[in-house]
């Protein structure tokens, strides 16, 4: 009797023990089973809990970065049952050094030896793996760097005040920056460390920053970007742009490049480092999403009546355009040679990134999900993931979604993040895709901008002569207006198909050479910068004064002297 007793109170307390993890795994968690994952194709690689604050605090933002200068090289055993061991160049010997790759490759040699003794026959795949890190942002001022591949956690720091919005981060090898209320954190990526912190000067932030080495560009609702460099050349203040309307959305920066879009159908072109702006380009109405870039040379963007735009970075000229036939419900998503385009009603359409000519199209769809060789993962409006044939866009299966998660958008690797709104992040990957594949890179802008530079040095080879055209034929200037009905810009019609191919040129009047950073008060008072002189273009930021930052203080979201009070506060 007493052992009966026994029995049943260990079952009882078993049970107590594991029901807040069925329950995690079930509803209340979020999680997809991985019984439900493997029904279609995928497996759950991992899942943790992040830190917020209770009762306070929510996941706000996930961001992955891909740092392709640090990598490793993973051997991995796989007998005849199945089973993996892996060997990483990381890994620590017996006297706690490092494998490296050579140690790593012996040491998975001779676990194969010791399966063929057992009768056990394997093979070792080799395998270079860029370090991806998954940053994590609440709500309460919470930032925490995971593990991409594995979920482990790589530091946590407390930033900012718990009851201010926190943008969305911008991210480098080195640098993690985001903004809590009116206040810059920048932290190293290493540690999570604070590197330094700083007050956005002028005016609220309007989106999250963009980073390009260490200057930091934050947009502010006073309509301008400011940028702020962090390192021994700090001049104190930060140089100030006219944005030419609001900025809704984070900057770009891609290369050397960095680029923004505001309400107005503005898009501005700006090297960190150089005076003035490269161009601006004017489209017919307002930009619906963050720029998006598409190697090797492309720029797209989405406007609110549903016209996707290809332009060329380097030469600002038109490649394309693409009509969806509806508004839009999310930025472009670019993986390798595909645009997928979400409308609101239309579904999801995959273009292609050269040519702007539909693929195909797939009905029901709300929101782009990831993409992996073969397949598409999206969601439907009823909170259902679709898996989709990534050649014809038919649905090969779809499952329904726990009622609680918060999908993360990920074009740059093929990785399906979920999470929820208290912190349970997991992720899934294709049951075959044991390494990760990365669409996204950047080195292709790297390569294409420094081919330009060293096309113009002196010197440099000139292009081959063309051959004879008649005499009245005029050499192609892809700068120059031909004629008024030449703008690529102009809104097409609406035939839901994309117009002829036009030549990749720049379709405005270059009038904004001058344009330049100039400081908060002049920023101001421009409006239009069509009405600068050349001296408010030649102004020396040293005659900036910290009344020229601090002028309009008194009309701006955060700038009256309570909320600067409690600012100051811990």
């Amino acid at each position: 009797m007493i052992r009966r007793v026994v029995v049943v109170a260990l079952l009882s307390f078993t049970c107590l023990a594991w029901t807040p993890l069925l329950a995690a795994e079930s509803d209340r968690g979020g999680l997809i089973s991985q019984s439900v994952a493997q029904q279609h194709g995928l497996e759950r690689a991992w899942f943790t809990q992040a830190s917020v604050l209770p009762q306070r605090g929510e996941v706000a933002n996930l961001r992955l970065h891909v740092n392709l200068n640090k990598a490793q090289t993973i051997f991995r055993v796989t007998d005849q049952h199945g089973r993996n061991t892996v060997f990483s160049e990381r890994h620590l010997d017996n006297f706690g050094q490092a494998l490296g790759v050579a140690g790593a490759e012996k040491a998975a040699a001779e676990k194969v030896r010791l399966l063929g003794l057992e009768g056990i026959q394997a093979s070792v795949d080799q395998q270079v793996v860029p370090d991806a890190t998954l940053y994590m942002s609440s709500s309460s001022g919470m930032v925490q760097a995971l593990d991409a591949e594995t979920g482990r956690l790589l530091w946590s720091t407390q930033v900012g005040r718990p009851d201010y919005v926190t943008t969305e981060m911008a991210t480098t090898d080195d640098l993690v920056a985001l903004v809590n209320g009116q206040h810059i954190y920048v932290l190293q990526a290493a540690d999570g460390a604070l590197a330094n912190e700083r007050r956005v000067a002028g005016g609220a932030p309007a989106a999250g920053p963009a980073m390009v080495g260490t200057r930091l560009f934050v947009p502010t609702l006073s309509g301008q970007l400011h940028a702020y460099r962090f390192g021994p050349d700090d001049p104190g203040w930060p140089e100030v742009y006219p944005a030419r309307g609001s900025v809704r959305f984070a900057p770009t920066a891609i290369g050397n490049h960095v680029m923004w879009a505001t309400n107005a159908g503005v898009v501005t072109s700006i090297i960190p480092g150089k005076p003035g702006v490269r161009y601006r380009l004017q489209f017919d109405t307002a930009i619906a999403g963050p720029l998006v870039y598409a190697p090797p040379t492309h720029m797209l963007t989405v406007t609110d009546t549903g016209f996707l735009y290809c332009f060329d970075v380097l030469t600002s000229g038109l490649v394309w355009r693409f009509s969806s036939g509806d508004a839009t419900a999310e930025p472009a998503s670019v993986v390798r040679d595909t645009v997928y385009l979400v409308s609101r009603h239309a579904g999801m359409r995959a273009v292609d990134a050269a040519t702007g000519q539909e693929k195909w199209w797939a009905r029901g769809v709300r929101h782009f999900v990831a993409a992996t060789k073969d397949r598409v993962y999206a969601t439907s409006g009823n909170n259902v993931m679709m898996v989709i044939n990534g050649s014809t866009g038919k649905t090969l299966s779809q499952f329904p979604m726990p009622p609680t998660n918060r999908l993360f958008v990920n074009n740059q690797t093929d990785r399906i993040y979920v999470s929820t709104e208290s912190g349970l992040i997991q992720c899934l990957r294709e049951r075959d895709a044991y390494w990760p594949t990365v669409h996204v890179t950047g080195a292709e802008m790297a390569a294409a901008e420094a081919a330009a530079e060293a096309a113009t040095r002196p010197g440099a080879k000139q292009p081959e002569a063309a051959e004879p055209q008649p005499e009245d034929a005029q050499p192609f200037d892809p700068f120059r207006r031909e004629t008024d009905d030449a703008d690529p810009f102009a809104k097409p019609a609406a035939t839901g198909q994309p117009p002829a191919a036009a030549p990749a040129r720049n379709p405005f009047e270059d009038d904004d050479e001058s344009d330049q950073a100039a400081p908060p008060d002049e920023a101001d008072d421009a409006g239009d910068a069509d009405d600068w002189t050349e001296a408010d273009d030649e102004e020396d930021a040293d005659s900036w004064t910290d009344a020229d930052d601090e002028e309009d203080a008194d009309d701006e979201a955060y700038a009256d002297e309570a909320d600067e009070a409690d600012d100051e506060g811990p």
